[in-house]
């Protein structure tokens, strides 16, 4: 068997670790990542292999490969920008910022929320279940993304979730305002919680 992590999402330090195979103390034989490692300035991907299948593609020439080709192959100026990021990720310290504005966006979004939601986060990964006042509303996460974005916040909400994943480069003051823009929304939705 093969435990495969992707990673697309959730790596280079979205949940708070390197990887979020490291947040649950997990070790995948394979890791897709995506997205962080180009700082999603180009298009980068990879494929992190373990010790237990690398040999599988050691094998004499000829008998296996892994040749992934494709028609953004070996593009210098995604490799460039893949090791700027890898780099940056390093000097800017990304994994004490995700935790340090993990812990404000927490707080925040508990003060913001009240009782109107239930939070589960990892890292700068936060996901609510919206809990409006009168009873379920399988449309709530729809209303209060689109009600985000006419105050210019974009987003992810659907059924009766929405998702928030800031930027690792966010400053207090960035959080504070997709606080209390998120708080704007879900008032205008679900009601005020005052």
């Amino acid at each position: 068997m093969t435990l495969v992590f992707d990673e697309i999402v959730t790596g280079f330090g979205r949940t708070g670790a390197p990887f979020a195979a490291d947040t649950f103390g997990t070790t995948p034989d394979l890791i897709c990542v995506g997205k962080g490692i180009s700082g999603g300035y180009a298009p980068l991907a990879g494929v992190l292999i373990g010790d237990r299948i690398a040999p599988v593609l050691d094998g004499e020439a000829g008998s296996r490969a892994f040749a992934p080709s494709h028609t953004y192959a070996a593009n210098p100026v995604s490799a460039a920008a893949g090791v700027a990021a890898l780099d940056m990720f390093e000097q800017i310290d990304a994994l004490g910022a995700v935790a340090r504005l993990s812990a404000r966006m927490d707080a925040g979004l508990r003060r913001v929320l009240g009782g109107r939601g239930r939070i589960r986060g990892a890292g700068l990964l936060f996901g609510v279940t919206l809990l409006p006042p009168d009873g379920p509303d399988p449309e709530a996460g729809a209303k209060v993304a689109a009600a985000c974005l006419r105050r210019g916040l974009i987003i992810r909400g659907q059924d009766d979730w929405v998702v928030m994943a800031p930027a690792f480069t966010s400053e207090d003051a960035d959080i504070d305002e997709l606080l209390s823009v998120l708080g704007e929304a879900v008032d205008e939705v679900l009601g005020d919680a005052r």
